[in-house]
Parts: C-alpha cells; structure tokens; sequence
C-alpha cells in the first residue's frame, strides 16, 4: 500500500494530538501505518488491509468537525491499538484472514426488496472504535477501547455483528466497570469472582463498595462477565 501524501499528513496529525494521551507510543503507530511493521510477513496479507482500513477511517473522520480534544482521543486509540496489533505480531500471531478485511463476495438483502453492498466489516468496526473514542469523556478507557479493536482483529469467532455489539458495549460501560471485567477474565487472581457467586452480602457501612458491587450485579445481570472473559482475553 502506498498512501498519497494528503493521507500521511491526515493520519500524521491525527497520532500526533493523540500523543498528549498516548505519548512517544504515537512515533511507533505512524510507523506502523506509512511503513509497515518489522517482519510484517507473520501477519500475513492482511497486514495491508488493516493499514489501509485505519488510514482510509481515521481521515475520514479527521475530515469531520472535530475539536482539539475529539482528535486528541481518536488518534489516541489509533495509537493503544496498533501497540497492541505489534505485541500480538511479536508474539507469533495472525490477523485474521477469514474475509473480515474485504467486502462481503455477495450483496446483502437490508430488507424484502433493498439491497445493500457492503464495506468490510473491519472498516465498519474500527469507524465504530474511532466514534466511540471521539465521544468518549472518560479517557482512561481508551486503552481498554484500542485493546479490544485489535483483539477483534485477531480472533475469527467475532462475528461482524458481536464486534458491533462490542463497541456498543464498550461505549455504554465505565472505566470502573472495565476494570472489574478485566479482573473477572482472569478467575485464578479474582477474589471478588468467589464473593460474587456465593452471593455474599454487601457490608452496608461501605458506600464506595457497595456501588462497586452494584456495579458488579448489574454487569452479571446483563451477561457481559462471561462476554467480555471470552472475547477480551
């Protein structure tokens, strides 16, 4: 892939106001979008159809009205997911290679009588992530945000339509709440898991732990422990 100068420049300063979040990181990213990763052959021919899905989206949106901020978060997630796509690379890992990158072979019917050609769905997820960023007041979730875009990158089981749910999802929840899903993933360091099977009450002393495990209740009762422990791994 060989991006025209207009769409380095876009990208560019996009990563770079993203740098006040993710710092020296966003060097890396630019990188690994305009020149491609070191050994780029262990992720195979999708290497390219992922860099040019982030930089066809991200100039997309870079195009929008957006204040400083909104551009700072977007080129932040950029950033938290592409150091993610390079450890899982370093790691030996395969982005997928089951279609997500390309458009379907095939129209789908939008209802009894419209028909629809659809982009890849990679292209729709990561424009959901960049959106969700842009919106998003609570910034410590940007890396958890850019860390399940490049997940979703990698794992085949993840339909086009749970990866939309995902994003939903992960618009929807606290920063809070994603640091107790990320400790429910890992049951072996997870005492609150125990407490929370055995439906042990709550100390009704400790407000701030008391809404923790509300927290808790209402992520069980809507099933995300067990989605985000399959899925965010």
């Amino acid at each position: 892939m060989n991006p025209n100068e207009e769409d380095v420049d876009g990208i560019k300063s996009l990563i770079e106001a993203g740098s006040e979040i993710a710092g020296s990181a966003a060097g890396a990213a630019i990188g690994f979008l305009l020149a491609g990763p070191a050994g780029a052959a262990i992720g195979g021919a999708t290497i390219p159809l992922l860099t040019r899905g982030l930089i066809e989206i991200g100039n997309d949106i870079n195009e929008r009205f957006l204040s400083e901020r909104e551009k700072i978060r977007i080129g932040g997630i950029i950033t938290y997911a592409i150091i993610k796509y390079q450890k899982k690379l370093a790691a030996g890992e395969k982005l997928r290679d089951d279609g997500f990158f390309r458009p379907p072979l095939t129209e789908h019917p939008a209802c009894a009588e419209i028909r629809i050609t659809e982009r890849p769905p990679a292209e729709e997820v990561i424009e959901g992530f960049l959106l969700a960023a842009q919106r998003e007041h609570e910034e410590k979730k940007l890396p958890f945000l850019g860390s399940l875009l490049a997940n979703i990158c990698f794992d085949p089981s993840i339909d086009r339509s749970h990866a939309n749910l995902l994003v939903k999802i992960g618009e929807t929840i606290s920063f809070r709440q994603m640091c107790i899903l990320s400790i429910f993933s890992d049951p072996y360091r997870s005492q609150i898991r125990g407490r929370y099977s055995e439906n042990i009450a709550f100390p009704k002393a400790d407000n701030n732990l008391n809404s923790l495990f509300q927290e808790i209740f209402e992520l069980g009762s809507q099933g995300l422990l067990w989605l985000f422990a399959v899925s965010c791994g």
